[in-house]
């Protein structure tokens, strides 16, 4: 009988050579380096990745200094005379500046803050004003001052400036709907796309018809049973807090290539010795772009009960993009991903479930809900929640909550919702508390800038918040990059150089704490969901089947499924292969068809022949010949797709008596026995043809000798 026991250490086997990780964190198309030739070696990709701002010191006598101590002297000598006035400094010099505010417990701190400071504020209007008040939700006919500015956000996610520009948003006409009725009648026509008033349908009754409210307004005797939650603090089900599972999510954004996965393998996905409440092990979320991954490093994570989610297909900034591109960034990247992960009858693994999404720099909504909504996705995970935020506070955060009236947080990164989406969950990233000096101000919403005890002591207090509170999901939210760098970062400043293993190590101490605490359940945000649509005290929660361990099948020869079938300390060794292209490579089980190109947003799954074409296929080649009477010769193929399927590749053969060929154009060759060889030159452009479709396939000129001659050329094509 399989147990749940403690593994031996194991480790993924190298049999081939690991993938290198890539040169760039580039994020962006960019231009692409290699050579031609017919078996062209690994190329880079190299764009512009961005690099990360740094506060830089301005010079002493700058204009705003001097203008400062002109003016500060100025004061003095108004203040000697017994002239009082109201005067507001403020140094915009793109440094970090310091500020006092009040922290969410009302307590005086000190707060660093990063890069240019906007527009200077209006001078007060007396000379000791008081603190501004927090701006209510409720919306007011008169104009209110403007609020004061919140405590700033540590993001680190990996772009040089990810929130410098606001995202653009468009003011919601105010619609905060009538109080909740007391009895929740029922409402018979709600649903037929007519809003109802008399029947009592409104903005918190029926959104569907009716709109969503603003602000937010959710009543919960409209919005029960599996598929619809209330945006609310609130512990779901009526349960009391000491009811309900401690759940813990620690996700990784990014790509999973093999200096990742030498960081996370070994302590945090393969031997990990804490157990939850249910007995399992810490289960991580992957939040994956498809550049860069290497599919088959992902098996190990599933087979384990981990969760792989999706980053988009190549980290694009959603700030550029229309909304029909969220589609090909949403349902393209996970069709690639189940596509390459595969899966099934005969494989030994099954098909993988995707279903989650994040966002490149937390940067969400405009047709993201929509792509996301349509394409079957089950939650979305970008929107950060700070303990400062309207419906939460320390040790009482915002449970997860469906879209189906929109959604009641700040949105501070990206573009709430502004219609309804039924079913579709939202998975707040509830950000923690650094807790330096005594102050709770100073939040981190990913990557937090600390490790070792620092770390330890800020997780564990974080916790225990959760904990002791309403128990909404704790979550440590990370990149793969926070694990290989050699540094970390306190608001952009550099400390000293810190191990990898310190980071690992820190993580395994915390769990091993949390895993002290009875109530505490290690989760996947798939999991976590499924109880909110069910929710029920941790005893009977503990025998649901989405929250039982996975188990290792018995030993046997080894297949391609994440697990050491044979035994000898190697997981799926032997039974993998590479896919390798121009523009990059990776590695996928044997049973896994390499696509016809390397995937991106213009090489979908779509793309791919469908089940059943042909591996190959003949079509038509013609050749025109120039050889000019001479010693030299150009030549030029056009070939035809005479199949029924797109074709993405192909190959056409020459016979080329007493020739040579010194360039070629549009095409990549070998000359072997007096057969040239051709394929199509993929950086050069994309080589697919459309059935019935001509294309050059390629032009090249050389030099004859006596006896030259040319053969009939003939080609074949494949999906």
């Amino acid at each position: 009988m399989p147990s749940t026991a403690d593994p031996p250490p194991l480790k993924v086997s190298t049999s081939q050579s690991p993938l290198p990780p890539p040169a760039a964190a580039a994020k962006s198309p960019g231009t692409i380096e290699g050579t031609a030739g017919l078996s062209p070696t690994r190329t880079t990709t190299t764009g512009a990745a961005g690099t990360k701002s740094t506060p830089t010191t301005p010079p002493f006598f700058t204009r705003p200094r001097i203008i400062g101590v002109l003016v500060a002297c100025a004061f003095l000598v108004l203040a000697a005379l017994g002239v009082g006035l109201g005067v507001g400094l403020t140094r915009n010099a793109g440094a970090a500046s310091v500020q006092v505010s009040s922290s969410s417990t009302g307590t005086g701190g000190v707060q660093l803050v990063v890069g240019d400071s906007g527009s200077a504020p209006a001078p007060p209007s007396s000379p000791a004003p008081a603190p501004a008040p927090s701006p209510s939700p409720s919306p007011s006919p008169s104009p209110s001052p403007a609020p004061s500015s919140p405590p700033p956000r540590i993001d680190y996610n990996e772009s040089p400036t990810p929130h410098s520009s606001p995202i653009p948003q468009v003011p919601p006409t105010p619609n905060p709907g009538p109080p909740c009725p007391a009895s929740s009648p029922p409402l018979p026509r709600c649903g037929d796309g007519v809003c109802q008033a008399a029947d009592g349908e409104a903005c918190n009754t029926c959104p569907g018809d009716c709109g969503v409210c603003v602000p937010y307004a959710c009543c919960e005797g409209y919005c029960k049973g599996p598929n619809c939650h209330c945006g609310t603090a609130k512990v779901p089900g009526g349960l009391s807090a000491a009811e309900v599972p401690q759940f813990i999510m620690v996700t990784f954004d990014d790509a999973l290539y093999s200096s990742m996965w030498t960081n996370l393998a070994d302590q945090l996905v393969l031997n990990m010795s804490a157990r939850d409440a249910t007995g399992c092990w810490p289960r991580l979320t992957f939040y994956l772009t498809n550049d860069n991954t290497d599919y088959t490093l992902l098996l190990p994570p599933l087979a384990r009960g981990h969760e792989i989610a999706i980053h988009t297909i190549d980290h694009f900034n959603p700030s550029t993009y229309d909304d029909a591109r969220w589609v090909v960034q949403t349902a393209g990247a996970r069709d690639w991903t189940t596509r390459l992960i595969g899966g099934g009858a005969g494989t030994g693994r099954n098909k993988p479930v995707v279903n989650g999404m994040r966002t490149p720099w937390l940067i969400f909504g405009g047709g993201e809900w929509d792509a996301l909504a349509k394409n079957g996705f089950l939650y979305e995970a970008s929107i950060v929640e700070r303990s400062d935020a309207p419906l939460s506070q320390l040790g009482s955060w915002i449970w997860p909550y469906t879209l189906d009236y929109g959604s009641p947080q700040t949105c501070a990164t990206g573009k709430c919702p502004t219609k309804s989406y039924p079913g579709l969950w939202e998975v707040p990233m509830v950000a923690n508390v650094l807790l330096q000096g005594g102050s709770t101000s100073l939040q981190s919403e990913m990557d937090p800038p600390l490790d070792g005890q620092a770390l330890f002591d800020m997780l564990r207090a974080n916790l225990d918040m959760h904990y002791g509170g309403n128990r909404a999901p704790f979550g440590l939210f990370l990149h793969g990059t926070w694990l290989n760098a050699a540094r970390v970062e306190v608001l952009k400043f550099s400390l000293p150089s810190k191990p990898t293993t310190i980071l690992t190590t820190t993580i395994q101490q915390f769990y091993a704490y949390a895993a002290t605490l009875p109530n505490v359940v290690f989760a996947t945000p798939q999991q976590i969901i499924a109880w909110m649509q069910n929710p029920v005290p941790l005893s009977q929660a503990k025998t649901a089947p989405y929250l039982q361990c996975p188990q290792q099948p018995p030993r046997g020869p080894e297949v391609c499924n994440g697990w050491d079938d044979d035994g000898n300390g190697l997981i799926d060794d032997g039974v993998t292969k590479t896919c390798v292209y121009p523009t990059g490579s990776f590695k996928v089980c044997n049973d896994v068809k390499c696509p016809g190109s390397y995937p991106s947003v213009n090489y979908l799954v779509s793309n791919e022949p469908p089940a059943g074409a042909p591996a190959s296929w003949a079509g038509t080649a013609r050749l025109h010949v120039d050889a000019n009477g001479g010693s030299n010769y150009c030549a030029t193929l056009n070939v035809t797709n005479t199949g029924a399927y797109k074709s993405y590749s192909w190959a056409a053969q020459v016979p080329l008596v007493n020739g040579a060929v010194s360039n070629m154009w549009s095409g990549q060759f070998t000359l072997t026995g007096g057969v040239l060889t051709i394929v199509p030159d993929m950086v050069a452009g994309n080589p697919a043809v459309e059935p019935g479709g001509t294309v050059l396939a390629a032009g090249w000129c050389g030099t004859n000798v006596g006896g030259f001659s040319v053969g009939e050329p003939t080609v074949s094509f494949s999906g």
